[in-house]
């Protein structure tokens, strides 16, 4: 009876230690978003996932569960991205919409065309359970679980707002739902109403465009 116990104790505690293979992609060559990317990948390196990590900043010394594809050769092609003091100087427009989604998809691009990307999605011996990519104004990553032919999950660095959630849903009603890059807080006047439809507009136009 004891042996019986046992088998059954190693049976189930075997079913739910079960690990997966994980691509995790954080492209932004920013620290902010680093920290973010990192405390993703450290969790799952924790819970005994196998990860594959595309980072412009990998780490030294990693654990063996860990594998970085090193894309730290974006940070020099694009120097001031996402750059603090080119927003302070006011020499990147954060609300600029045209600047940012050009911004965004250099960023985007010149991840997908980095050598060990390209090395890593060439491989037809690869193969990832699960795809986990941030969202930055841009599904060009997404691409990337449609390779691998699996699920993908997104993590975003902001509030929920409509540009999320119609990735998943519906647009968010302009009327009430504050728009990220236009600071204003319901209630809404009727000029902000306005403004907050236009934004949802113009945005939308310039993705598609």
């Amino acid at each position: 009876m004891n042996k019986l116990c046992f088998l059954i104790f190693v049976f189930l505690n075997a079913s739910f230690s079960e690990s997966y293979k994980i691509l995790v992609s954080f492209p932004v060559p920013s620290k902010s978003h680093k920290i973010l990317g990192d405390g993703v990948v450290r969790h799952l390196v924790k819970a005994g996932h196998e990860v594959t990590y595309i980072t412009p900043y990998p780490a030294n010394n990693p654990p063996s569960s860990l594998r970085q594809i090193d894309i730290s050769s974006d940070v020099n092609a694009f120097p001031d991205v996402i750059n603090l003091k080119a927003i302070l100087q006011k020499e990147v427009n954060v609300r600029d919409w045209r600047q940012l989604f050009a911004i965004v998809t250099r960023v985007a691009n010149g991840t997908l065309s980095n050598v060990n990307v390209q090395r890593l999605l060439n491989d037809p011996n690869e193969t990832f359970d699960l795809f986990i990519t941030e969202w930055f104004f841009t599904e060009v990553q997404i691409g990337i679980a449609a390779v691998y032919d699996c699920p993908y999950i997104w993590v975003s660095t902001v509030e929920p707002h409509w540009m999320i959630t119609r990735l998943v849903d519906e647009y968010l009603h302009p009327a009430y739902n504050p728009d990220m890059l236009l600071g204003s807080s319901p209630p809404f006047s009727f000029y902000e109403r306005v403004l907050q439809l236009t934004s949802q507009l113009m945005m939308t136009a310039i993705k598609v465009l």
